[in-house]
């Protein structure tokens, strides 16, 4: 599944996490996007 996560500005996840989500995603030919408002993830593109 493609995720799209959003959350302020200056509340970043753990950078390690963060990559590793997208290394799963590509391994398994999805994306992992962050954004940080709730209006940017609506306008993320869906599968």
């Amino acid at each position: 599944m493609d995720v799209t996560l959003a959350h302020p500005e200056g509340y970043d996840l753990m950078p390690e996490v963060v990559e590793r989500a997208k290394g799963y995603a590509a391994e398994s030919g999805t994306t992992f996007k962050q954004v940080n408002t709730m209006a940017e993830a609506s306008r993320a593109p869906t599968s």
